[in-house]
Protein backbone atom coordinates (compact mmCIF):
# COMPACT_ATOMS: atom_id res chain seq x y z
CA UNK A 1 0.00 0.00 0.00
CA UNK A 2 1.47 3.40 -0.96
CA UNK A 3 2.23 6.18 1.49
CA UNK A 4 -0.24 9.05 1.58
CA UNK A 5 2.60 11.57 1.36
CA UNK A 6 4.80 9.78 -1.18
CA UNK A 7 4.08 8.40 -4.64
CA UNK A 8 4.37 4.63 -4.64
CA UNK A 9 6.90 3.51 -7.24
CA UNK A 10 6.43 -0.25 -6.87
CA UNK A 11 2.94 -1.43 -7.77
CA UNK A 12 1.47 -4.95 -7.66
CA UNK A 13 -1.45 -5.12 -10.07
CA UNK A 14 -4.01 -7.90 -10.49
CA UNK A 15 -5.46 -7.38 -13.96
CA UNK A 16 -8.63 -9.22 -15.03
CA UNK A 17 -8.51 -8.87 -18.81
CA UNK A 18 -9.04 -11.26 -21.72
CA UNK A 19 -7.25 -9.03 -24.25
CA UNK A 20 -3.46 -9.21 -23.73
CA UNK A 21 -2.94 -6.10 -25.87
CA UNK A 22 -5.21 -4.05 -23.59
CA UNK A 23 -3.33 -5.38 -20.56
CA UNK A 24 0.00 -4.40 -22.11
CA UNK A 25 -1.33 -0.93 -22.89
CA UNK A 26 -2.30 -0.54 -19.21
CA UNK A 27 1.17 -1.69 -18.12
CA UNK A 28 2.85 0.87 -20.37
CA UNK A 29 0.62 3.65 -19.04
CA UNK A 30 1.57 2.79 -15.47
CA UNK A 31 5.28 2.60 -16.30
CA UNK A 32 5.05 5.98 -18.05
CA UNK A 33 3.31 7.25 -14.91
CA UNK A 34 6.40 6.43 -12.83
CA UNK A 35 5.52 3.00 -11.42
CA UNK A 36 7.62 -0.14 -11.33
CA UNK A 37 4.84 -2.55 -12.26
CA UNK A 38 4.43 -6.18 -11.25
CA UNK A 39 1.29 -7.31 -13.07
CA UNK A 40 -0.52 -10.64 -12.77
CA UNK A 41 -2.85 -11.15 -15.74
CA UNK A 42 -5.89 -13.45 -15.39
CA UNK A 43 -8.87 -14.01 -17.67
CA UNK A 44 -11.18 -16.41 -15.79
CA UNK A 45 -13.06 -16.52 -12.50
CA UNK A 46 -11.02 -19.46 -11.23
CA UNK A 47 -7.68 -17.74 -11.92
CA UNK A 48 -8.98 -14.46 -10.48
CA UNK A 49 -10.08 -16.13 -7.22
CA UNK A 50 -6.83 -18.09 -6.97
CA UNK A 51 -4.77 -14.92 -7.41
CA UNK A 52 -6.76 -13.11 -4.71
CA UNK A 53 -6.35 -16.00 -2.31
CA UNK A 54 -2.61 -16.24 -2.96
CA UNK A 55 -1.80 -12.67 -1.89
CA UNK A 56 -3.22 -9.16 -1.81
CA UNK A 57 -2.34 -6.88 -4.74
CA UNK A 58 -2.01 -3.14 -4.36
CA UNK A 59 -4.84 -2.60 -6.83
CA UNK A 60 -7.31 -4.59 -8.95
CA UNK A 61 -8.01 -3.55 -12.54
CA UNK A 62 -10.93 -5.38 -14.12
CA UNK A 63 -12.63 -5.43 -17.49
CA UNK A 64 -16.42 -5.25 -17.32
CA UNK A 65 -17.31 -7.99 -19.84
CA UNK A 66 -15.47 -11.29 -20.15
CA UNK A 67 -16.59 -14.70 -21.43
CA UNK A 68 -18.36 -16.47 -18.56
CA UNK A 69 -17.40 -13.75 -16.05
CA UNK A 70 -18.05 -10.02 -15.66
CA UNK A 71 -17.12 -6.95 -13.65
CA UNK A 72 -19.93 -7.13 -11.04
CA UNK A 73 -19.11 -10.78 -10.27
CA UNK A 74 -15.39 -9.93 -10.05
CA UNK A 75 -16.21 -7.05 -7.66
CA UNK A 76 -18.19 -9.38 -5.41
CA UNK A 77 -15.25 -11.81 -5.27
CA UNK A 78 -12.84 -8.98 -4.53
CA UNK A 79 -15.01 -7.52 -1.75
CA UNK A 80 -15.29 -10.98 -0.19
CA UNK A 81 -11.61 -11.97 -0.39
CA UNK A 82 -9.73 -8.64 -0.37
CA UNK A 83 -12.19 -5.97 0.80
CA UNK A 84 -9.49 -3.35 1.46
CA UNK A 85 -7.90 -3.46 -2.03
CA UNK A 86 -9.06 -0.72 -4.45
CA UNK A 87 -11.08 -2.01 -7.45
CA UNK A 88 -11.13 -0.02 -10.70
CA UNK A 89 -13.16 -1.11 -13.70
CA UNK A 90 -11.37 -0.50 -17.02
CA UNK A 91 -13.72 -1.21 -19.89
CA UNK A 92 -14.73 -0.09 -23.32
CA UNK A 93 -18.31 -1.37 -23.12
CA UNK A 94 -19.62 -0.20 -19.76
CA UNK A 95 -22.48 2.25 -19.87
CA UNK A 96 -23.12 5.10 -17.45
CA UNK A 97 -25.91 3.29 -15.57
CA UNK A 98 -23.81 0.14 -15.20
CA UNK A 99 -20.84 2.22 -14.01
CA UNK A 100 -22.94 3.99 -11.36
CA UNK A 101 -24.33 0.65 -10.16
CA UNK A 102 -20.80 -0.74 -9.92
CA UNK A 103 -19.73 2.21 -7.80
CA UNK A 104 -22.74 1.65 -5.53
CA UNK A 105 -21.63 -1.94 -5.03
CA UNK A 106 -18.20 -0.83 -3.82
CA UNK A 107 -16.00 -0.22 -6.85
CA UNK A 108 -13.44 2.53 -6.30
CA UNK A 109 -13.66 4.05 -9.79
CA UNK A 110 -14.12 3.24 -13.45
CA UNK A 111 -12.12 4.29 -16.55
CA UNK A 112 -13.15 3.90 -20.17
CA UNK A 113 -10.56 2.28 -22.44
CA UNK A 114 -10.76 5.15 -24.88
CA UNK A 115 -9.86 7.53 -22.01
CA UNK A 116 -7.06 5.60 -20.37
CA UNK A 117 -4.98 8.76 -20.03
CA UNK A 118 -6.83 9.30 -16.73
CA UNK A 119 -6.05 5.81 -15.48
CA UNK A 120 -2.79 6.73 -13.68
CA UNK A 121 -4.49 9.62 -11.86
CA UNK A 122 -7.41 7.36 -10.91
CA UNK A 123 -5.01 4.73 -9.54
CA UNK A 124 -3.11 7.32 -7.51
CA UNK A 125 -6.34 8.65 -6.00
CA UNK A 126 -7.50 5.13 -5.20
CA UNK A 127 -4.20 4.17 -3.55
CA UNK A 128 -4.09 7.34 -1.48
CA UNK A 129 -7.71 6.85 -0.37
CA UNK A 130 -7.02 3.19 0.48
CA UNK A 131 -3.97 4.14 2.54
CA UNK A 132 -5.94 6.82 4.39
CA UNK A 133 -8.71 4.31 5.09
CA UNK A 134 -6.15 1.81 6.38
CA UNK A 135 -4.67 4.41 8.71
CA UNK A 136 -8.16 5.28 9.97
CA UNK A 137 -8.83 1.61 10.66
CA UNK A 138 -5.55 1.25 12.53
CA UNK A 139 -6.28 4.37 14.55
CA UNK A 140 -9.79 3.17 15.36
CA UNK A 141 -8.42 -0.24 16.33
CA UNK A 142 -5.84 1.37 18.61
CA UNK A 143 -8.54 3.56 20.15
CA UNK A 144 -10.77 0.54 20.75
CA UNK A 145 -7.86 -1.29 22.35
CA UNK A 146 -7.18 1.67 24.64
CA UNK A 147 -10.86 1.93 25.50
CA UNK A 148 -10.99 -1.77 26.33
CA UNK A 149 -7.85 -1.42 28.47
CA UNK A 150 -9.32 1.61 30.25
CA UNK A 151 -12.59 -0.25 30.79
CA UNK A 152 -10.73 -3.24 32.23
CA UNK A 153 -8.70 -1.05 34.59
CA UNK A 154 -11.66 1.04 35.77
CA UNK A 155 -13.99 -1.94 36.14
CA UNK A 156 -11.49 -3.61 38.45
CA UNK A 157 -10.66 -0.48 40.44
CA UNK A 158 -11.83 -0.47 44.09
CA UNK A 159 -13.73 2.78 43.53
CA UNK A 160 -16.78 3.88 41.55
CA UNK A 161 -15.84 6.23 38.70
CA UNK A 162 -18.20 8.42 36.66
CA UNK A 163 -17.69 11.13 34.05
CA UNK A 164 -20.41 13.79 33.75
CA UNK A 165 -20.85 16.77 31.40
CA UNK A 166 -21.94 20.30 32.32
CA UNK A 167 -25.59 19.25 32.01
CA UNK A 168 -24.85 16.62 34.67
CA UNK A 169 -25.46 13.69 32.37
CA UNK A 170 -23.36 10.57 32.65
CA UNK A 171 -20.87 10.10 29.80
CA UNK A 172 -19.08 7.16 31.41
CA UNK A 173 -19.40 4.97 34.50
CA UNK A 174 -17.47 1.89 35.55
CA UNK A 175 -18.90 -1.35 36.93
CA UNK A 176 -18.23 -0.54 40.61
CA UNK A 177 -20.10 2.76 40.22
CA UNK A 178 -23.10 1.03 38.66
CA UNK A 179 -23.03 -1.65 41.38
CA UNK A 180 -23.36 1.01 44.10
CA UNK A 181 -26.77 1.85 42.63
CA UNK A 182 -27.73 -1.72 41.75
CA UNK A 183 -27.79 -0.95 38.01
CA UNK A 184 -26.00 -1.94 34.81
CA UNK A 185 -23.59 0.46 33.15
CA UNK A 186 -25.86 0.88 30.11
CA UNK A 187 -28.73 1.82 32.41
CA UNK A 188 -26.78 4.85 33.67
CA UNK A 189 -24.77 6.25 30.74
CA UNK A 190 -26.70 9.08 29.06
CA UNK A 191 -29.05 9.65 31.98
CA UNK A 192 -29.06 12.75 34.19
CA UNK A 193 -27.44 12.40 37.60
CA UNK A 194 -30.61 13.16 39.58
CA UNK A 195 -32.40 10.15 38.07
CA UNK A 196 -29.69 7.82 39.36
CA UNK A 197 -28.96 9.39 42.76
CA UNK A 198 -32.59 9.92 43.72
CA UNK A 199 -34.22 13.13 44.91
CA UNK A 200 -32.87 13.22 48.46
CA UNK A 201 -29.27 12.29 47.60
CA UNK A 202 -29.22 14.69 44.64
CA UNK A 203 -30.39 17.53 46.89
CA UNK A 204 -27.34 16.86 49.10
CA UNK A 205 -24.97 16.40 46.14
CA UNK A 206 -26.13 19.33 44.01
CA UNK A 207 -24.23 22.15 45.77
CA UNK A 208 -21.03 20.09 45.63
CA UNK A 209 -21.53 19.51 41.88
CA UNK A 210 -21.99 23.24 41.42
CA UNK A 211 -18.67 23.80 43.16
CA UNK A 212 -16.98 21.31 40.83
CA UNK A 213 -18.53 22.97 37.77
CA UNK A 214 -17.20 26.27 39.14
CA UNK A 215 -13.70 24.77 38.92
CA UNK A 216 -13.05 23.49 42.44
CA UNK A 217 -12.07 20.00 43.63
CA UNK A 218 -14.70 18.83 46.10
CA UNK A 219 -14.80 15.99 48.64
CA UNK A 220 -17.70 15.13 50.94
CA UNK A 221 -19.67 12.26 52.47
CA UNK A 222 -23.07 11.28 51.03
CA UNK A 223 -25.78 8.91 52.25
CA UNK A 224 -27.44 6.81 49.55
CA UNK A 225 -30.20 4.25 49.38
CA UNK A 226 -28.60 0.82 49.03
CA UNK A 227 -29.83 -1.64 46.38
CA UNK A 228 -30.97 -3.99 49.17
CA UNK A 229 -33.25 -1.32 50.62
CA UNK A 230 -30.93 -0.18 53.40
CA UNK A 231 -28.64 2.81 53.55
CA UNK A 232 -25.03 3.14 52.51
CA UNK A 233 -22.48 5.87 53.14
CA UNK A 234 -20.04 6.88 50.42
CA UNK A 235 -17.09 9.24 50.20
CA UNK A 236 -17.41 11.36 47.05
CA UNK A 237 -14.78 13.40 45.24
CA UNK A 238 -15.45 15.64 42.22
CA UNK A 239 -12.62 16.84 39.96
CA UNK A 240 -13.42 19.48 37.30
CA UNK A 241 -12.82 18.61 33.64
CA UNK A 242 -11.45 21.46 31.52
CA UNK A 243 -11.15 21.90 27.76
CA UNK A 244 -8.09 23.21 25.91
CA UNK A 245 -9.10 26.79 26.77
CA UNK A 246 -9.44 26.02 30.47
CA UNK A 247 -13.22 26.18 30.55
CA UNK A 248 -14.95 23.64 32.80
CA UNK A 249 -16.92 21.22 30.61
CA UNK A 250 -17.80 18.56 33.18
CA UNK A 251 -16.42 16.69 36.15
CA UNK A 252 -15.03 13.32 37.17
CA UNK A 253 -16.67 11.63 40.15
CA UNK A 254 -14.96 9.04 42.36
CA UNK A 255 -17.11 7.24 44.93
CA UNK A 256 -15.88 4.92 47.66
CA UNK A 257 -18.29 2.91 49.82
CA UNK A 258 -17.34 3.65 53.43
CA UNK A 259 -20.42 2.13 55.05
CA UNK A 260 -18.48 -0.53 56.97
CA UNK A 261 -15.77 1.96 57.86
CA UNK A 262 -18.40 4.34 59.24
CA UNK A 263 -20.01 1.54 61.21
CA UNK A 264 -16.64 0.52 62.59
CA UNK A 265 -15.85 4.12 63.53
CA UNK A 266 -19.20 4.46 65.25
CA UNK A 267 -18.67 1.19 67.13
CA UNK A 268 -15.21 2.36 68.17
CA UNK A 269 -16.61 5.70 69.33
CA UNK A 270 -19.24 3.94 71.43
CA UNK A 271 -16.60 1.61 72.86
CA UNK A 272 -14.36 4.56 73.71
CA UNK A 273 -17.26 6.40 75.32
CA UNK A 274 -18.05 3.31 77.39
CA UNK A 275 -14.40 2.89 78.36
CA UNK A 276 -14.20 6.52 79.47
CA UNK A 277 -17.45 6.21 81.40
CA UNK A 278 -16.19 3.13 83.23
CA UNK A 279 -12.68 4.42 83.96
CA UNK A 280 -13.79 7.86 85.05
CA UNK A 281 -16.50 6.62 87.38
CA UNK A 282 -14.49 4.21 89.52
CA UNK A 283 -12.44 4.78 92.64
CA UNK A 284 -9.76 2.45 91.27
CA UNK A 285 -6.75 3.86 89.49
CA UNK A 286 -6.64 2.71 85.87
CA UNK A 287 -3.89 3.75 83.53
CA UNK A 288 -2.17 2.69 80.30
CA UNK A 289 1.59 2.81 79.74
CA UNK A 290 3.86 2.23 76.77
CA UNK A 291 6.96 0.00 76.60
CA UNK A 292 9.10 2.73 78.19
CA UNK A 293 6.69 3.02 81.15
CA UNK A 294 5.37 6.37 79.97
CA UNK A 295 1.76 7.07 80.83
CA UNK A 296 -0.63 7.18 77.89
CA UNK A 297 -3.88 7.25 79.88
CA UNK A 298 -4.40 8.26 83.52
CA UNK A 299 -7.90 8.24 85.00
CA UNK A 300 -9.33 10.41 87.75
CA UNK A 301 -9.00 7.57 90.31
CA UNK A 302 -5.27 7.43 89.67
CA UNK A 303 -5.05 11.22 89.92
CA UNK A 304 -6.73 11.16 93.34
CA UNK A 305 -4.36 8.48 94.67
CA UNK A 306 -1.11 10.13 93.54
CA UNK A 307 -2.28 13.70 93.96
CA UNK A 308 -1.38 14.75 90.41
CA UNK A 309 -3.59 15.56 87.43
CA UNK A 310 -3.43 13.61 84.19
CA UNK A 311 -1.91 16.66 82.49
CA UNK A 312 1.04 16.44 84.91
CA UNK A 313 1.53 12.71 84.34
CA UNK A 314 0.82 11.91 80.66
CA UNK A 315 4.00 11.32 78.66
CA UNK A 316 6.13 10.84 81.82
CA UNK A 317 7.25 7.67 83.58
CA UNK A 318 6.97 6.53 87.22
CA UNK A 319 9.85 8.71 88.43
CA UNK A 320 7.37 11.59 88.27
CA UNK A 321 5.08 9.81 90.76
CA UNK A 322 7.07 7.64 93.13
CA UNK A 323 10.28 7.69 95.11
CA UNK A 324 13.25 6.30 93.13
CA UNK A 325 13.26 2.79 94.63
CA UNK A 326 9.51 2.46 94.28
CA UNK A 327 9.56 3.81 90.71
CA UNK A 328 12.28 1.33 89.70
CA UNK A 329 10.28 -1.56 91.14
CA UNK A 330 7.15 -0.55 89.25
CA UNK A 331 9.03 -0.10 85.95
CA UNK A 332 10.81 -3.44 86.42
CA UNK A 333 7.41 -5.05 86.67
CA UNK A 334 6.43 -3.28 83.44
CA UNK A 335 9.46 -4.72 81.66
CA UNK A 336 8.71 -8.24 82.87
CA UNK A 337 5.17 -7.96 81.55
CA UNK A 338 6.34 -6.60 78.19
CA UNK A 339 8.86 -9.46 77.92
CA UNK A 340 6.06 -11.97 78.38
CA UNK A 341 6.61 -12.65 82.07
CA UNK A 342 3.95 -12.78 84.77
CA UNK A 343 2.16 -9.63 85.90
CA UNK A 344 3.66 -7.89 88.89
CA UNK A 345 1.88 -7.75 92.24
CA UNK A 346 3.19 -4.68 94.08
CA UNK A 347 2.24 -3.14 97.42
CA UNK A 348 3.07 0.21 98.94
CA UNK A 349 1.80 3.40 100.54
CA UNK A 350 1.17 6.72 98.90
CA UNK A 351 -0.27 9.80 100.54
CA UNK A 352 -1.03 7.83 103.73
CA UNK A 353 -3.04 5.28 101.80
CA UNK A 354 -2.00 1.68 101.12
CA UNK A 355 -2.05 0.53 97.53
CA UNK A 356 -1.69 -2.62 95.53
CA UNK A 357 -0.89 -2.72 91.84
CA UNK A 358 -1.38 -5.56 89.34
CA UNK A 359 0.37 -5.22 85.97
CA UNK A 360 -1.23 -6.95 82.98
CA UNK A 361 -0.11 -6.92 79.31
CA UNK A 362 -2.00 -5.07 76.60
CA UNK A 363 -1.99 -6.76 73.18
CA UNK A 364 -2.65 -5.18 69.75
CA UNK A 365 -3.53 -6.67 66.39
CA UNK A 366 -2.88 -10.42 66.38
CA UNK A 367 -1.79 -10.32 70.04
CA UNK A 368 1.92 -10.73 69.31
CA UNK A 369 3.99 -8.83 71.86
CA UNK A 370 6.13 -6.11 70.39
CA UNK A 371 8.34 -3.40 71.88
CA UNK A 372 6.25 -0.36 72.46
CA UNK A 373 3.01 -2.21 73.12
CA UNK A 374 0.82 -0.69 75.77
CA UNK A 375 -0.25 -2.75 78.79
CA UNK A 376 -3.13 -2.30 81.23
CA UNK A 377 -4.89 -2.22 83.59
CA UNK A 378 -3.10 -1.25 86.78
CA UNK A 379 -5.53 -0.83 89.63
CA UNK A 380 -4.68 0.88 92.92
CA UNK A 381 -6.88 0.03 95.86
CA UNK A 382 -6.75 1.71 99.26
Amino acid sequence: MPSVTEVQRSLRVLCLEDEPRDAEMIRELLVDGGYVVSMELVASEADFVAALQARAPDIILSDYSLPGFDGPAALRCARRLRPMVPFICVSGTIGEDAAVELLKQGATDYVLKDRTTRLVAAIRRALVAAQAAQERRELESAMRAREEQLRFVTDHAPVGIAHCDRERRYKFVNQPYAAIFGRRVDEIVGRPVWEVLGEAAYADARPHMEEALAGRVVEYVLNLSAPNGGEQTVNVQYVPERDADGAVVGFLSAITDITERQRGAEALRRSQDLFRAVTENTSDAIYVKDARSRYLMFNSGAARIVGKSSAEVLGRDDTALFPPDEAREVMAGDRRVMAGGPGADLRGKRHRRGWRASHLPFHQGSGVRRAGQRHWPVRHRP
